[in-house]
């Protein structure tokens, strides 16, 4: 797999190999100012959303596949956020039992976390990514020049991911981190857009480390779920929100995440309460919920539920991330009745 990086978006057309009969391009709805990149090919357009991350809308992309003919030696393109990503990587793994996919990611969750990796999949019976595949990419083409349009929220819910891979794996990296983003953000700049991309760099490629030493996810590669046991289940209970304001992003959540994972860290003395409550003042400065909303804390029994159902629980246990400091973490399996006992306790 190859990352490719330029602030000119209609470079990616450079890379695509010219033994593919048919080039689909899985594209956001939202993205129509962008359309003009992309209009020589097929587009497939999608309502990118959690919601609509189902396997009813797989059904409806391998019936538009069918209808015009494309054949294992077809290429499907990804543009968007992580969803759109996830699933064209989902169509590209299943539509004539694989075929080749790549992905431009558009967001800075998607261009610094969500497309890396290799994981796609969909949500089901209101659990996320609980059906997927693990499929590399042909290439990842990165281009900051998008996150030029991108509303600060959905901004800063890619910075979430960034603060994430640098609690595993750099402390000096997430304090000059922390300090960029608490600054009021001109994406207008091209200076500031090539420094985004610097962090974003440097955290696709600690991702791209740790996929090549574990690609199933059975060592390392569960450091990423830092933050993400409880905010799978924070986001899955505020899904369906009808007041979009309300509604927290995947990257909010992940942030609310990572201060309860800090908190029960320290309960557990796997770090000092210091270090838990640094990772919360650092998220507040850039702008990102650290509480639980109180919608959540009245649902905490469905709260529960929803971390029983986790994908990484084995039996009566389950893997959390615990932190030891900023720039390291460890992967523990504890017993799921102790880390209920343990999330009622941090967020009461």
């Amino acid at each position: 797999m190859k990352i490719i990086n330029s602030l000119q978006i209609a470079d990616y057309k450079k890379y695509i190999d010219r033994k593919y009969t048919q080039v689909f391009i899985i594209i956001d709805k939202n993205l129509k100012k962008y359309y003009k990149y992309f209009n020589e090919f097929t587009l497939i357009e999608i309502q990118a959303s959690e919601k609509n991350k189902s396997l009813a809308l797989i059904e409806k992309i391998y019936k538009f596949l069918l209808l015009h003919n494309a054949d294992r030696y077809s290429l499907i393109i990804g543009v968007g956020g992580g969803v759109t990503t996830d699933i064209a990587g989902y169509v590209a793994a299943t539509y004539h039992r694989g075929i080749d996919c790549s992905y431009i990611p558009t967001s800075l969750l998607a261009q610094c976390d969500a497309s890396i990796g290799g994981k796609n999949g969909v949500n089901f019976g209101g659990f996320k990514n609980i059906i997927g595949t693990i499929t590399t990419p042909k290439w990842i083409f990165i281009s900051p020049t998008f996150l030029a349009s991108l509303p600060k929220r959905i901004l800063k819910e890619g910075v979430a991911e960034m603060v994430k891979g640098f609690i595993i794996s750099d402390s000096t990296l997430y304090k000059k981190c922390v300090e960029f983003f608490s600054k009021p953000i001109n994406l207008t700049s091209q200076t500031t857009l090539v420094q985004i991309d610097h962090f974003a760099n440097k955290c696709r490629n600690y991702k791209l480390e740790i996929v090549k030493s574990d690609p199933k996810e059975s060592g390392a590669r569960r450091w990423l779920n830092l933050g993400h046991t409880v905010g799978h289940a924070i986001e899955k209970l505020t899904s369906d929100d009808n007041d979009s304001t309300h509604r927290l992003l995947h990257g909010e959540c992940v942030a609310i995440g990572m201060v309860v994972a800090a908190q029960i860290s320290s309960k557990m003395n796997f770090c000092t309460n210091d270090v838990a409550e640094v990772i919360k003042s650092s998220l507040k400065s850039i702008s990102l919920p650290t509480n639980l909303p109180q919608r959540v804390k009245k649902n905490n029994d469905k709260l529960i539920e929803i971390i029983q159902k986790d994908k990484k629980r084995e039996g009566d246990y389950i893997h959390f991330i615990f932190i030891k400091k900023i720039g390291e973490v460890v992967d523990k399996k504890i017993r799921i009745n102790k880390l209920e006992k343990l999330i009622q306790e941090v967020i009461d």
